[in-house]
């Protein structure tokens, strides 16, 4: 399909390895993620200083990463001696997959470990019951959820409460929080005074004027616009606040006399 739309696009992708950019092969290494688009998580804290010069940008997100490692270091410490085990996701997870279990029916498939798991209950009016089959040798359930999340499924809690086995043990070591504080454990040290540092013998680099973007008027956006950006003919514009139609942000009655809006 991409070498429709690109064919050298889809040349390029050919010459690497489905595993680095495909869910389908990437063999359970993004424990359920859907993206990899950092962008969107790192634009939001850059919000108040990207639009400083690059030194005091990256001043600032020096500055910014030695205070998260410490702020997750302290974080993991403290949950750590509170007695708990995993992060907060897992244990949300597997009580509300004990709860689905309860009502699983487990039928043993064969002599390897593996078994046969029917959901008793039917997700709507006159479907067929569900049923799923479980490997716990090879960590494998016919959901697909234990192989992409890495901690078990309602299916596979359903074994383990059949043959008298921890559930507990099939849980990524990735969730728990000693393997999470290994990341945060190394401190950033702090930046000494300038007046420190080694002075710098070699070229001096000066911005060129002219790249610089013209403070007047609203730039331009540079963004690829797609088939969701595309609104039908004829459908009316919606407020950016409050959604409502027949008005805009600016004239928003929801925020008068609240945020600088004008009550007459």
């Amino acid at each position: 399909m991409y070498e429709k739309k690109n064919s050298r696009a889809g040349e390029w992708l050919d010459n690497i390895s489905k595993e680095r950019w495909t869910l389908s092969y990437d063999g359970g290494r993004r424990y359920g993620h859907m993206t990899t688009n950092l962008a969107e998580f790192i634009n939001p804290m850059f919000k108040g200083t990207r639009h400083l010069p690059i030194a005091a940008l990256v001043h600032e997100s020096y500055s910014m990463l030695a205070q998260l490692f410490v702020e997750m270091g302290k974080k993991q410490l403290t949950m750590m001696d509170s007695g708990q085990i995993y992060c907060e996701l897992v244990p949300q997870e597997l009580q509300e997959n004990c709860s689905k279990a309860k009502s699983h029916r487990v039928h043993d498939f064969s002599h390897a470990n593996e078994f046969w798991v029917e959901e008793s209950v039917q997700s709507s009016e006159g479907s067929p019951l569900k049923s799923y089959t479980v490997n716990l040798t090879q960590r494998w359930c016919g959901c697909r959820k234990f192989q992409a999340y890495r901690y078990p499924c309602s299916h596979v809690i359903a074994v383990c409460s059949h043959i008298h086995a921890d559930y507990n043990e099939y849980v990524d070591n990735v969730y728990k929080l000693t393997t999470i504080f290994k990341v945060y454990k190394h401190e950033i040290e702090a930046l000494p005074n300038e007046m420190y540092w080694t002075k710098h013998t070699g070229p001096e680099l000066y911005p060129n004027p002219k790249l610089r973007r013209d403070p007047i008027g609203r730039p331009q956006s540079t963004r690829i616009r797609k088939e969701m950006d595309i609104r039908e003919p004829g459908q009316p514009k919606h407020c950016g606040l409050c959604r409502n139609k027949g008005h805009s942000r600016q004239t928003c009655p929801y925020t008068a006399g609240t945020s600088g809006g004008s009550t007459n």
